[in-house]
């Protein structure tokens, strides 16, 4: 199996395949939706892994033509509130950077608030999209 490698510039190569993350990411196998600033429901998700610092989903479903570049990924059950940076896109994969967790905030309850109008305010609700 050949390494995979890239360069940076003409004098430094770097391995592609080495973990550079500064946080270890955990499986998490859980669903979740995705938000705009706005509170416009963006898409529905699976949370593939996560740490602090960051997140890869799986996109079950989306509501419009793009995802944004800054998102609201609320986990459904926990009902945690992400505000995240999108970092990468390839196909249904999106891989995510945590800014900041919203706790107790009027912002994080007008999230949950929309969910429930949604429907979607527990992990079996994402099953019916």
């Amino acid at each position: 199996m050949s390494e995979l490698t890239l360069k940076r510039s003409s004098q430094e190569t770097i391995d592609a395949s080495v973990d550079r993350r500064k946080e270890a990411r955990h499986a998490a196998d859980r669903d979740g939706v995705v938000f705009n600033g706005e509170f416009k429901l963006i898409g529905i998700v699976t949370i593939i892994n996560m740490s602090l610092g960051g997140a890869k989903l799986k996109l079950q479903k989306l509501f419009g033509k793009s995802v944004p570049r800054t998102i609201f990924l609320v986990e459904l059950g926990s009902e945690i509130v992400y505000q995240c940076e999108l970092r990468w896109q390839r196909d249904d994969n999106l891989g995510l950077r945590v800014v900041d967790v919203l706790f107790g905030s009027a912002r994080r309850r007008r999230f949950l608030d929309q969910l429930e109008r949604a429907g979607l305010s527990t992990p079996d609700s994402v099953g019916g999209y």
